[in-house]
């Protein structure tokens, strides 16, 4: 039987539902931070072309090309058309892979049709963010015990919904309490956030001055009279101190971190100035320093949540800055999560400096990505979750009921840390109708994890990157789940794509959109989230914790990827061209082993274009092609 996707795919309409509306996929990745946005209307069409047949007869042909081209007006559009057709098709009910799975969109929309869909990946992160969208929202968990917090007098939308919103709010009620006296309130209300900087030694005068590149705090909008806020740094030379102070309008001073020209050219790298002698310190001298651990961490300025100007600036209390040194000493206390350090102490792996940005400046282990204050407040969710969803577990609620509202919560917890760390600045807009202030997080290259001397802590609020503000992102996202079509859960495992663990010729399909050389280090850039992941998830999912790798962080051996910038200096990663290209033939030939005879394996892509926004590519092969 030919495939449809060996003769027709829609491309047209592919791209033109990936650029707006519901075919991009935002909602779906808005659930789970990870690094592959594969659109949901090639993941959709992809599944669909490779289960339906490519008739010989020519009506037919146009009558099924006309469905699949109407089931890309809406995520499920022409749902029953569709279910009958690929029931007509494999009457022995069909099947599907994705040996390279990640967050799961393509076993997702094979789940919604009613497909035996699977997913493989080979990070356990990836495992996890794939069982939130295309297993546990498909499950019917309506014959589990009564959460012991939820209060049970009605069932307002669906119980996965609403189990996970009572959950998110207990663990937020939990954290706040955990949190409350290392985040003091001010004139009874907590703070948005932070702005923190790290300090030096100047190499001409020893004074220690902090490293800021921008002083701007919220830029001017003469539209609505706000003249906006900055700060200055006022130095005492005599003493050998600084203060910040905010004031009104733009800055007017610059910052310690500027931008240098040596003969009317540019500079690598930004100097850093010294505000009490003015002597310059090159990248490369400010980065030794900063190697050799001379860095510390020092609060300059508080933000408020304000009903006129949104955010407002101020110096920080005498209290607020007190509360930091407590949390170095709580820190120092906080027990194990069992067998496992309560701060992460898994060292960076060698080469990873251009993704993970902050082993350039000092940083050994991702315990050292945030300050203590930081630190102590992810070891603290962490634990939350970990307790509650034992709590759960106490109460009779299922082993799977308690990790999948665990991992909902962990999953927030993962764009909580997309948000912190020394990698998050505060971003003030500067247009002509707002000057709103939010935060920037750690990937704004790609997967590689950002760092800055100055950067912005988060507080207790729900102001943007809080956990309030996150919760809701995650209920909204699971609320537009459970209002799709009724499918069958998907199959998520941790697995390798060279070793599959199915039967020769046991699927109807395999579609994957695979990794592509070293565009992306999958598991190097997602390993700050499996650090914490194993700690939160240690009583309802210990076995994530479980790698071979030495360093304690996701296993390297049979990722198929190169990795990024590995062989100029170190020469010591195994992920090489040669390892991809010999890796990648093994992953193709292993997806044709387990394809039936009459199936197919299908391999996706979607790049972006300045011309079309979007464009989508398809290829399939048969079984016996490896």
């Amino acid at each position: 039987m030919t495939r449809m996707i060996e003769r027709w795919f829609p491309c047209a309409e592919v791209s033109a539902a990936t650029t707006s509306g519901w075919g991009s996929g935002k909602s779906e990745k808005a659930l789970f931070t990870w690094f592959a946005a594969r659109p949901l209307a090639q993941a959709k069409a992809a599944v669909l072309t490779s289960l339906l047949p490519w008739p010989e007869d020519e009506d037919e042909q146009k009558r099924l090309q006309q469905l699949v081209r109407d089931a890309m007006s809406a995520r499920d559009a022409k749902h029953p058309e569709l279910v009958a057709e690929i029931t007509k098709t494999h009457p022995d009910g069909a099947s599907m892979l994705d040996p390279f799975s990640g967050r799961a969109m393509i076993p997702l929309e094979g789940a919604r049709l009613g497909v035996q869909a699977h997913g493989v990946d080979y990070s356990p992160v990836a495992t996890l963010a794939g069982s939130l969208l295309a297993d546990y929202p498909l499950r019917d968990w309506s014959k589990e015990p009564p959460l012991p917090f939820r209060d049970w007098d009605k069932l307002e939308t669906s119980r996965l919904l609403d189990d996970v919103t009572a959950f998110l709010e207990e663990i937020g009620r939990r954290y706040a309490d955990a949190m409350a006296d290392i985040y003091p309130a001010v004139d009874g209300a907590q703070p948005w956030g932070y702005i923190w900087a790290q300090t030096l030694p100047c190499q001409e005068c020893a004074r220690r001055f902090p490293l800021t590149g921008s002083l701007v705090l919220r830029h001017p909008l003469p539209a609505k009279n706000d003249p906006g806020q900055s700060y200055r740094i006022d130095v005492d030379r005599a003493a050998g101190t600084f203060a910040v102070v905010v004031h009104d309008g733009a800055p007017i001073q610059q910052p310690t971190l500027v931008a240098r020209t040596r003969d009317g050219k540019a500079i690598k790298g930004k100097s850093a100035i010294c505000p009490f002698c003015s002597h310059t310190h090159l990248k490369q001298v400010h980065q030794r320093l900063a190697q050799e651990r001379l860095a510390q961490d020092v609060l300059l300025v508080a933000a408020d949540l304000d009903p006129k100007v949104g955010k407002a600036f101020r110096q920080p209390t005498d209290e607020e800055r007190a509360a930091p040194d407590r949390a170095v000493k709580l820190l120092a206390e906080e027990p194990a999560f069992g067998w496992i350090p309560a701060v992460p102490d898994e060292g960076i792996p060698v080469g990873n400096s251009d993704t993970i940005r902050a082993s350039v400046y000092g940083a050994r282990t991702y315990g050292d990505l945030c300050n203590a204050r930081q630190t102590l407040g992810f070891v603290r969710l962490a634990r939350v979750i970990a307790d509650t969803a034992t709590e759960l577990k106490e109460h009779a609620i299922s082993d799977d009921y308690a990790a999948a509202l665990a991992g909902y919560a962990v999953s927030v917890l993962v764009r909580k840390i997309k948000r912190s760390t020394r990698g998050t600045a505060l971003l003030p807009h500067n247009h002509a109708t707002s000057n709103r202030v939010q935060t920037n997080h750690i990937f704004q290259n790609e997967a590689s994890l950002s760092f800055g001397y100055d950067y912005f802590e988060t507080g207790l609020s729900d102001g943007p990157g809080t956990w309030p503000s996150l919760a809701v992102d995650t209920v909204n996202v699971i609320r537009n789940q459970m209002a799709r079509a009724v499918g069958r859960p998907a199959n998520l495992q941790r697995g390798s794509a060279l070793s599959l663990p199915f039967r020769d010729s046991s699927l109807s399909a395999v579609v994957t959109d695979p990794p592509y050389d070293d565009m992306i280090d999958y598991s190097d850039a997602s390993d700050l989230f499996y650090v914490w992941l194993k700690r939160a998830l240690h009583t309802t999912a210990p076995w994530f914790a479980i790698t071979s790798h030495p360093q304690g962080v996701q296993e390297k051996a049979d990722e198929v990827i190169v990795k990024r910038f590995r062989a100029w200096k170190t020469d010591t990663d195994h992920r090489t061209r040669e390892h991809y290209d010999s890796s990648i033939a093994k992953a193709f030939a292993e997806a044709c082993r387990v394809v039936q005879d009459n199936g197919v394996v299908t391999i996706v892509s979607a790049t972006e274009t300045q011309k079309s926004g979007s464009a989508c590519s398809a290829l399939s092969t048969r079984r016996n092609s490896f």
